[in-house]
């Protein structure tokens, strides 16, 4: 069973505007399973975080809400999702997974690293039996 995940987006400089305002995801079961690998590799080697590229979300310029709406039309359509949703260019998208918790992060393309896009922390047990995780 697939999670749709989907959170609003925060930029670590105060100073910028025109960035990605959410990200949406849709987690596999194989994906879900990575994250809780790595989360026990984390707890094993006790070490702070384990990052991997992930290229499958989207980060878009739509709010939350409006971003969940395009995804279900996108569906609907049985279309591609990422030609829906305001999607934005990313740089260096990865996943930070942590002992119990997850984030994604970028940055918006042509900007510099004090611009790192992040989402809001999602539990690894929140996973479990969840077809839609909102976070905002």
């Amino acid at each position: 069973m697939t999670t749709t995940v989907i959170t609003t987006v925060r930029c670590a400089s105060d100073n910028v505007t025109d960035v990605p305002e959410s990200f949406a995801i849709e987690l596999t079961d194989d994906m879900k399973a990575r994250i809780k690998e790595l989360a026990a590799t984390v707890k094993r080697l006790g070490v702070l975080c384990i990052r991997e590229f992930n290229f499958d979300g989207i980060w878009s310029e739509s709010d939350s809400d409006d971003l969940k709406e395009q995804l279900e039309e996108a569906r609907r359509q049985e279309i591609s999702a990422d030609t829906f949703a305001n999607s934005c260019a990313v740089e260096n998208p990865t996943i930070a997974v942590y002992d119990n918790r997850f984030h994604f992060t970028s940055v918006p393309k042509h900007f510099d690293d004090d611009c790192l896009l992040i989402t809001q922390t999602i539990k690894v047990d929140d996973l479990e039996d969840n077809n839609y995780l909102i976070r905002s």
